[in-house]
């Protein structure tokens, strides 16, 4: 009987040290794969500069505007010192603040994207195509915007 017994608490120590290391491996495997927010700068980016807005679309209403539509344009620029500058239809700064460009997971494509951060807000995944910078927000009722370069 204890010879059993001594079989049976080898077995079990086995199993223990096994499951322990598959759990180790699991765990390390889980940290190693997490994505990280990196190139945490402005530079290079191809958004630096002045863009002119062209359409919004998207939201919880779908809207749909566009400068014909709503009788006025707006615009952005992108310092090489990673500020953000909203002018209103008058070119008056109507905002302005911090902004940082990363690369990170899109909701939507599960892909790597580069991101735009301005201050505290929403991430939005960014495109440069050609003279046409397309910003989309990486929530489910985000918008998207289209400016093309000034």
């Amino acid at each position: 009987m204890a010879l059993k017994l001594n079989h049976y608490n080898m077995k079990r120590s086995a199993m223990k040290t096994l499951l322990g290391s598959l759990f180790l491996i699991l765990l390390i495997s889980i940290i190693g794969c997490q994505k990280e927010e990196v190139q945490k700068s402005s530079s290079g980016t191809g958004i630096v500069g002045k863009w002119e807005w062209v359409s919004t679309m998207g939201g919880f209403v779908a809207v749909r505007q566009t400068p014909q539509k709503l009788g006025y344009t707006y615009w952005i620029a992108f310092t090489n010192d990673s500020l953000y500058q909203l002018y209103d239809k008058n070119n008056h700064l109507t905002f302005s603040s911090h902004f940082t460009v990363f690369n990170d997971i899109s909701i939507f494509t599960t892909h790597l994207h580069q991101m735009l951060r301005i201050d505290n807000s929403i991430r939005s995944s960014i495109e440069v195509r050609n003279d046409s910078l397309f910003m989309s927000e990486e929530v489910s009722d985000g918008v998207d915007q289209v400016f093309i370069r000034k």
